[in-house]
């Protein structure tokens, strides 16, 4: 039997669910589920089972065919649809994510998905022909300059005529590609949640409102990383 023919655990995905959230996605959750139904995965924090890894940690045991960028877009995917949730009860020692599944929202979108299905074009015999919907579920965000716009206003008064060095982002995943096009390679793992952080604070710090928030990123993972 040829090597390339699955004699091993393979990584399962419904097409369904890789339809609505996207494959990585949705390879990466059918795969949380699995170890989270296995007690000899993870730990067990107030009565829930969570799996912790860090991106490097997911790449060298289940996915050494993505990158660690591919992975952490695809987590981070999932928590914004808040299909995951994530806690980091290490703190500053670890910063590794702990990570379990939403089940309620997971069953919301069971019903998404079945809608999504039910319009793919089908043969006689039932079977799908091609796939005519969009691979991830549709959001509405401010662009990254109207963001920077109403964070700007709100500033003003500190400020002055000063606008941020950097407009500040709109979700994780531009907060990440804004780091990497300045050669600043991020780690979740070890930001503290920067961006959950600073989006609740409306990007200030001590009061005072984030003049350059890359290199404020850059201090925080100086400090944190091991």
């Amino acid at each position: 039997m040829s090597k390339l023919i699955i004699e091993e655990p393979p990584l399962q995905v419904l097409p369904s669910l890789a339809l609505v959230i996207g494959l990585h996605e949705a390879i990466i959750l059918q795969q949380l589920h699995y170890l989270l139904r296995d007690p000899r995965f993870g730990r067990r924090i107030a009565e829930k089972q969570w799996i912790f890894n860090t991106a490097e940690d997911w790449r060298w045991q289940y996915f050494p065919f993505w990158t660690e960028k591919i992975i952490r877009k695809a987590l981070s995917n999932l928590a914004r649809l808040n299909l995951i949730e994530t806690i980091q009860p290490e703190g500053r020692v670890s910063r590794r994510k702990y990570y379990r599944i939403r089940t309620e929202e997971l069953d919301r979108l069971a019903e998404v998905a079945q809608m999504e299905t039910s319009k793919l074009p089908k043969r006689e015999d039932g079977k799908w022909t091609k796939r005519e919907v969009p691979l991830k579920t549709k959001t509405t965000a401010k662009t990254s300059s109207e963001n920077t716009k109403g964070a700007f206003a709100k500033h003003q008064s500190f400020f002055g005529e000063k606008k941020p060095l950097h407009p500040y982002p709109t979700s994780e995943e531009a907060m990440y590609e804004t780091l990497e096009h300045h050669a600043i390679e991020p780690n979740p793992d070890y930001d503290g949640n920067f961006f959950a952080v600073m989006e609740r604070s409306g990007w200030l710090i001590k009061g005072k409102p984030v003049y350059d928030w890359i290199a404020t990123y850059a201090a925080r993972l100086a400090k944190t990383s091991p």
